[in-house]
């Protein structure tokens, strides 16, 4: 996997090069490349556990996003919570950066793909009443399902605005003025519909191609819900790198493995043998989710191993299995849907189940 990554790092950066050369893409802006590929999960709810799935798939963010999340936390808690993420660097400068210069600049990707994020959730029942908020940030260190970048979109937007100045021959000598704006609407609503049938062949290129990202986010909790009792909660700092089996048969365009990694300090989570209490832990996640569909509708399939260190040094180390669903019901509206268990979880906790929806809405530049 390592060599076909590397090899994809390699042609990515050549055929960038060479793209630059041949085709004159500084006309267009970032919206231009904009396509409605599915709503990252949030920093924020990552570093409190409360995606729908625990692995985070690497992937660009958008310009801004909402997440609305309800559900049985692997805690057996029920919660509800809302995320807003968004990037600032797009929402400062994304309308003055072309594709041209975002190929050409790594700085340029990188500070487009930052993300930020704000998470709120709230416990739903007495044993854990606690107000839980996260502020978190997300590194894309390279993304090659990012649609700005893609050859076959950009060259395809290129043809579609010489397509249609190619037609558009200049109008006969002493037209009105009138009859002029006539035309040059026309040239512009048939460029835009030639460009929306670029972008609606990109995701099934682009959603399951090999990224990594890296976030950190720190936390504060209310154990009894009230504002004016929230304390600093730990740090949670975690890593997805997704491949998307780019070059092999028949999974190239319908699967992506990902493999998760997250250390989390001190938090304060419901003390599962004590009801009503809370306890301290520091824990450590390692899992794998593997994604298989299409652009619009994936299934997931996910396996962690969980390690809670707690204060009182009792075990408390388990698997967590699940099974998710991805849909887009509507252009840039995502609902996810999941369901796991606990297995082999300390006999004293006992095992549990995990279930949570999350409805993701998110834009970028247009």
């Amino acid at each position: 996997m390592t060599s076909k990554l590397l090899f994809a790092v390699i042609m990515t950066v050549w055929s960038s090069s060479v793209f630059a050369q041949s085709s004159d893409i500084s006309k267009f802006s970032l919206g231009d490349a904009t396509i409605d590929l599915a709503v990252p999960e949030s920093p924020a709810f990552s570093a409190l556990g409360l995606t729908p799935q625990e692995v985070t798939r690497p992937n660009s963010g958008r310009e801004l996003a909402t997440s609305i999340l309800n559900g049985v936390d692997r805690n057996g808690s029920f919660q509800t919570g809302g995320a807003i993420d968004t990037a600032p660097y797009m929402l400062l400068a994304g309308s003055s950066i072309t594709l041209e210069q975002y190929r050409n600049k790594y700085s340029a990707r990188f500070l487009s793909r930052w993300l930020l994020s704000y998470a709120t959730s709230k416990g739903g029942g007495s044993d854990d009443p606690s107000v839980k908020i996260a502020v978190g940030t997300r590194f894309t260190l390279f993304d090659f399902g990012d649609p700005r970048t893609d050859i076959e979109l950009l060259e395809c937007l290129v043809q579609a605005a010489d397509l249609v100045l190619d037609e558009s021959k200049p109008i006969s000598p002493g037209a009105s003025p009138e009859r002029i704006e006539i035309e040059n609407k026309r040239r512009e609503e048939e460029t835009r519909r030639l460009s929306k049938l670029c972008r609606v062949e990109a995701p099934s290129r682009r959603w399951n191609r090999s990224a990594w990202i890296l976030g950190i986010a720190p936390t504060w909790t209310s154990q009894d819900g009230k504002i004016t009792q929230i304390e600093y909660s730990g740090t949670a700092l975690w890593t997805s790198l997704g491949y998307g089996f780019e070059g092999v048969p028949y999974l190239c365009d319908r699967a992506m493995l990902v493999i998760y990694a997250k250390m989390r300090s001190d938090e304060v989570a419901p003390d599962l043998n004590k009801s009503g209490k809370f306890i301290k832990q520091d824990n450590f996640t390692f899992g794998t989710r593997l994604f298989i569909g299409a652009p619009n509708t994936k299934f997931n399939l996910e396996a962690l191993l969980i390690h809670n260190n707690r204060m009182d040094h009792e075990l408390d180390k388990y698997w967590n299995i699940g099974l998710g669903l991805e849909q887009r019901v509507a252009d840039n509206l995502w609902l996810n849907l999941s369901y796991g268990m606990q297995l082999a979880r300390d006999e004293q906790v006992g095992n549990g189940f995990v279930i949570l929806s999350g409805l993701n809405w998110g834009f970028g530049p247009q």
